[in-house]
């Protein structure tokens, strides 16, 4: 009768330590030994839809925007390193209004513009695939971007369903737009929590962060790719 292999915590945490080691041979941050443990251990990565699109968006409801919001949006997405603000100043071709931002944040931006409060900021919690403009007390206007899902993210999903993790956009559907381009890869919007997954956000000084579950700092990547590694190297902790 063939023994049981049993798990060691001692041998997990030695896995873990030289997948940290690895890891930061290739240039990859992770915070410690326990967390690469913690990563090895998850089922569900939660992305940032906006790592999963095209680097090139396009406006999906000009139609519903009118000229001076546009103006506006453009103007304070200039002043923000939010990728969808970012792409908006882009797109636009008319001349920009000079406002006084203060700071750059990739949360969206802020002014005051003729005696109002004007705000661009991501749909919902988390920057997703669209953005709101509020201008006083008005209504606020939503921009809404076509979803384009970019190679990378076609490849990296590929790689990590193979793997076994569970893949979501984070977002509620009216934010996120048109969810079938994600859903054709086998990335579901997420709408439970769970107690074991990580989240992958675009870092405000570039490249990307990913957090034990909201908050708790797990690595810093430069790219889908090398989060792909990064996951796939923790992957083996679990077998030890």
């Amino acid at each position: 009768m063939p023994m049981r292999r049993l798990r060691s915590p001692f041998l997990s945490w030695i896995a873990a330590a030289v997948a940290v080691a690895r890891l930061s041979r290739c240039g990859v941050r992770v915070a410690n030994a326990a967390t690469a443990a913690h990563l090895g251990v998850i089922d569900a990565i939660v992305f940032d839809p906006v790592l999963l699109l095209h680097a090139h968006p396009v406006l999906a409801n000009p139609g519903q925007i009118g000229a001076r919001n546009m103006q506006i949006a453009a103007s304070l997405g200039a002043r923000s390193s939010h990728p969808l603000a970012h792409a908006l100043a882009d797109m636009y071709g008319g001349k920009l209004i000079d406002m006084d931002v203060p700071g750059r944040t990739g949360q969206g931006a802020e002014a005051v513009y003729d005696g109002k409060l004007v705000r661009l900021r991501p749909c919902a919690v988390a920057p997703s695939g669209a953005l709101w403009l509020s201008v006083g007390d008005a209504p606020p206007v939503r921009f809404v971007f076509a979803n384009a899902v970019s190679p990378e993210a076609v490849l990296a999903a590929a790689q990590l369903r193979q793997a076994g993790y569970r893949l979501y956009a984070a977002g509620e559907p009216g934010c996120v737009g048109d969810a079938k381009p994600l859903a054709d890869i086998g990335i579901d919007l997420w709408s439970a929590q769970t107690a074991s997954f990580c989240h992958v956000r675009p870092a405000m000084e570039g490249g990307l962060t990913v957090t034990l579950g909201d908050d708790a700092m797990a690595a810093r990547v430069q790219n889908l790719s090398q989060f792909v590694d990064v996951m796939t190297v923790v992957r083996h902790i679990r077998a030890r």
